[in-house]
């Protein structure tokens, strides 16, 4: 699909209910009032589709380079409803599309490809005018995909009337004097001077090495995905989502540096990382760029 003159783009669907209603002449399809050509790939499972899909779309210069996602908001559902079977079968049946979708996101950060989940733009309309905040949460190096895109994205008419609030990591180990500035925001702000993205503020997330507070570990321990809180690894995301609540709920779209989900990391845990650190705001991205380098002095 054509995307004004600016761009090509390729929409893929897995369900049974597809918006793409081929036509038996033309083959071209009607979606969101765009003329387009259909092509259906078959596979056993959601997976492979995904696999054949990725595998099959563009070529050369033409060949997508970002792949976004729908948050698959039922997942947890999928996984508490799996305790009422009956059989170790049906079990993982219920399981096998969470782990599933995961496997697509490790596929696609093989085959060099930047990944995106977007989640809570379902209310969004063309004719939508947003003013506030776009708050980005830029804590991994991945080319500058996760500065870039909100940056583009004000160039749009319906969010030039946003202001862009940067946050990153704080150093424990490297804590100011009083009147001093971290080394973090000086690099930051060096960093987006640079490359001419125009930003309101840059924060520092500090506190991340905290316990997070008993709602929330309540509210995780009532997932019953089988990985305590106190690990490591998830109690700082944990953390790290109660940071992005109290700074953004109010944003009108939070960007997240997308987690890159580890072999071996089962895929229950993995979700509920990213459910716990977009469930607090009203729209999110989480974005993970592919370590080539998209930042440019004419950004």
């Amino acid at each position: 699909v054509s995307t004004q003159s600016t761009g090509f783009s390729l929409f893929g669907d897995s369900s049974d209910y597809s918006k793409l209603v081929e036509t038996e002449n033309t083959k071209t399809v009607a979606f969101e009032d765009e003329k387009v050509f259909a092509c259906t790939p078959f596979a056993d499972t959601f997976r492979e589709g995904c696999r054949l899909t990725v595998q099959l779309a563009g070529i050369g210069k033409l060949r997508p380079n970002i792949v976004l996602f729908l948050f698959p908001t039922s997942w947890d559902k999928k996984i508490n409803e799996s305790e009422s079977t009956e059989t170790s079968q049906n079990t993982e049946q219920k399981t096998k599309f969470v782990d599933d979708f995961v496997d697509v996101l490790r596929d696609c950060f093989d085959y060099g490809l930047s990944v995106g989940i977007l989640k809570g733009i379902d209310d969004v309309t063309v004719d939508d005018k947003f003013n506030g905040n776009i708050d980005v949460y830029w804590l991994n190096e991945d080319g500058g995909l996760t500065a870039l895109l909100p940056h583009l994205l004000r160039k749009n008419r319906q969010w030039k009337r946003t202001k862009l609030r940067f946050f990153t990591r704080a150093n424990p180990r490297n804590t100011p004097k009083e009147g001093e500035i971290s080394q973090e925001l000086l690099r930051m702000h060096k960093l987006l001077k640079k490359f001419r993205i125009r930003f309101s503020e840059i924060k520092l997330i500090r506190g991340l090495e905290d316990a997070p507070s008993q709602q929330t570990i309540k509210e995780y321990t009532s997932l019953n995905i089988g990985e305590s809180p106190d690990q490591p690894r998830t109690r700082r995301f944990l953390r790290l989502a109660e940071r992005i609540t109290q700074e953004s709920c109010l944003a009108q779209l939070v960007i997240i540096s997308l987690p890159v989900p580890e072999q071996g990391l089962p895929a229950p845990v993995y979700m509920s990382w990213l459910h716990f650190m977009t469930k607090g705001v009203p729209r999110s991205l989480l974005i993970r760029g592919n370590n080539e380098t998209v930042l440019t002095h004419l950004s």
